[in-house]
């Protein structure tokens, strides 16, 4: 952290000269004549996007707790379950301290499989499920929409990768983005065809 922030002052330091010479000061033990001025520009590092990734499913797993919170009423402090599909688990359990401290939980367990009366939501292609009291039809509805926007999503995409002038003259990093935003709306597509046949069948 501490080297993050000496990072972040010498980047400010051209625009706020002063402050930022003091607070690298005290950041770490200096020798005589060392100053931000002439120490070495941050350097761009290689990004894990893996980690970057998990941070973010993590963020949603939170706001997607809070959400089923909010439509069933229950107060922000009021502690509940959640349950995490079990291919989907090892990814969240490593970091469940976190995860349950964020959203306020009582536990977080793993399932083979759907959780009756139970909310879900999806993070990507993981199925979570809240065990609260829910209106099965309202439920299906939100699903059906869901997919009828990922869906459009999808032939946006594939019309993109289908224009033969944006695949030979966009950057390869460009289209290998696009691709992947392809395959993940399929996936995405199959998770929740796959969720409404199961809340249909209830």
């Amino acid at each position: 952290t501490i080297e993050l922030f000496e990072s972040v002052m010498k980047l400010l330091h051209p625009y706020m000269p002063f402050i930022t010479e003091e607070v690298y000061q005290l950041l770490n033990e200096r020798v005589d004549g060392d100053s931000i001025v002439i120490s070495d520009w941050p350097s761009a590092k290689e990004v894990d996007t893996t980690l970057i990734n998990l941070g973010n499913d993590i963020q949603e797993v939170v706001t997607g707790v809070r959400n089923v919170r909010n439509e069933a009423g229950l107060g922000p402090k009021e502690a509940i379950d959640l349950k995490i599909q079990d291919s989907s688990f090892a990814k969240y359990n490593s970091y469940s301290a976190l995860i349950t401290k964020l959203a306020s939980l009582s536990s977080i367990e793993s399932v083979p499989s759907q959780v009756e009366s139970s909310k879900q939501f999806l993070v990507g292609t993981d199925k979570l499920y809240v065990p609260v009291k829910i209106d099965v039809n309202r439920e299906i509805e939100k699903l059906e929409k869901e997919l009828e926007r990922n869906k459009g999503f999808l032939i946006g995409v594939s019309k993109k990768l289908l224009n033969e002038r944006f695949v030979s003259n966009a950057p390869e990093q460009v289209v290998a983005i696009e691709k992947k935003k392809q395959a993940d709306a399929e996936d995405k597509i199959k998770a929740i065809e796959k969720s409404l046949s199961e809340l249909k069948n209830i």
